[in-house]
């Protein structure tokens, strides 16, 4: 009879066990948190609710969609987001579009990317991997420039660097047209999925952040975890890459864990405010690609799910995202200093309009993001020789895969029903890395 041991209960473990559940297949989530949701969890604070990186479940994707029908029968909020990147001083709608972009800059700009833009549209160069130099053969260098700042603020590295896959800005054709969303949060769909899996016999150990894997040539023989010690014929990790393969039990070779050593994630700061009055602008989100400022992203929570986002009141609630890494001065910085830096650039951006702001708290999220560069590429190929030596494990997630990708969802029930193959025909395929470099390694799992 096969079992499943899945460490971490965020929106792919979570995803994961219920595909599992599905296929009849029992599990065990353990997860390091007093409660689920992982990085896409709800926070509720001062009557407000507020997402750390809430996902949009795509309607457009049949798996998903049904799930939170599942999971939500009284009915979801669905619908098109509207959303807007602040460029130039000016707020220009997402997807971003060549002409949208050109309308904000001064006329020199306009001369200067409208002539690189032509260019690059009348002889395309070669395919290019760097985000950098895939932007400057769509649109042109000067405009390419101006289309992936966000990018660069979000990920702290030049557009050069940046693998083109994985940190595409949101130019025409790559947004969702509509999405599904929890009206409390993305938080309640986590909640409520864990219900219907405790409901239906499945094993949720909350506070229990797996300390040590049991291995041996042939797979994964057992995990400790709070303490306690877990067995599963088969398991799935979500951890951070990184950490899990410092976990085993014995160690790997020296080589593979300094490659796992090498791979590094972005931390994410929220700075939530309450802030006087409602509609204080239409969109779900703001982009912030002006380098003048620090903030990334400013989401209007109030806008997101309703009045229920905020206190009661002529009040709305905002959140500030700031992208960091662990050495910037910004992950160092007091509460006290991130509040006054979110309060002086939410006014010098000018959407709360003068409002004053009533109170605010930070949250933080280590490891919110992997970075996925030449390093990590590097990196996951002496990992991936290494990962045939655990045959009954399998990866998901964003973190647990290092591959930033926002269907991890969808990825997540690929990985459940590998475990779930019938026994002979089942290939364990330790699926991971950037869009550029993606490994698959497989093996035949008994």
């Amino acid at each position: 009879m096969k079992h499943a041991v899945i460490f971490g209960a965020g929106p792919a473990g979570l995803t994961a066990a219920l595909e599992l559940s599905n296929h009849h297949v029992s599990t065990t989530l353990l997860e390091l948190d007093p409660m689920v949701g992982g990085n896409s969890r709800t926070v509720q604070w001062e009557g407000c609710r507020v997402d750390l990186g809430g996902l949009r479940f795509s309607a457009e994707h049949g798996p998903i969609e049904r799930i939170a029908n599942d999971v939500f029968p009284e009915g979801a909020m669905t619908g098109a987001h509207r959303s807007r990147t602040y460029l130039n001083g000016q707020y220009v709608s997402n997807p971003l579009q060549p002409v949208t972009v050109l309308a904000v800059l001064s006329v020199f700009e306009k001369f200067r990317c409208g002539l690189s833009y032509l260019a690059a549209r009348a002889a395309p160069g070669a395919p290019r991997e760097d985000l950098a130099g895939e932007a400057a053969n769509r649109y042109g260098q000067g405009l390419g420039e101006k289309i992936v700042s966000h990018a660069e603020k979000v990920w702290g590295m030049p557009s050069g660097l940046i693998q083109a896959g994985w940190a595409s800005p949101p130019v025409a054709g790559s947004a969702l047209s509509s999405f599904v969303y929890p009206c409390e949060g993305a938080g309640a769909m986590w909640d409520r999925l864990a219900d219907k899996l405790q409901y239906n016999g499945h094993r949720l150990c909350l506070q229990s952040p797996v300390e040590k894997i049991f291995w041996e040539p042939g797979g994964i023989s057992g995990v400790v975890a709070g303490g306690r010690y877990y067995h599963g014929s088969h398991y799935m990790s979500t951890v951070p890459l990184r950490h899990l393969l410092k976990m085993l039990d014995p160690l790997p070779p020296p080589g593979v864990l300094a490659a796992a050593g090498a791979l590094r994630y972005r931390h994410s700061i929220t700075v939530a405010l309450i802030v006087e009055g409602r509609d204080l602008f239409p969109d779900h989100w703001v982009d912030i690609a002006d380098p003048a400022f620090q903030v990334s992203r400013i989401r209007n929570y109030t806008n997101w799910f309703g009045p229920q986002a905020a206190p009661d009141g002529p009040v709305s609630c905002l959140g500030l995202e700031y992208f960091c890494s662990r050495e910037d001065a910004l992950w160092k910085a007091p509460d006290a200093s991130l509040l006054a830096l979110a309060r002086r650039e939410l006014e010098l951006i000018g959407l709360a309009d003068g409002k004053e702001v009533t109170a605010g708290v930070i949250l933080r999220v280590p490891r919110a993001h992997p970075i996925c560069d030449d390093a990590s590429d590097r990196a996951l190929g002496v990992v991936g020789e290494f990962l045939p030596n655990l045959p009954n494990l399998q990866l998901a997630g964003r973190k647990g895969s290092h591959r930033n990708d926002d269907r991890a969802m969808g990825a997540a029930i690929e990985a459940a029903r590998k475990i779930a193959a019938p026994v002979g025909a089942e290939r364990s395929t330790a699926s991971f890395g950037g869009r550029r470099a993606e490994l698959n390694i497989v093996s035949t799992a008994r």
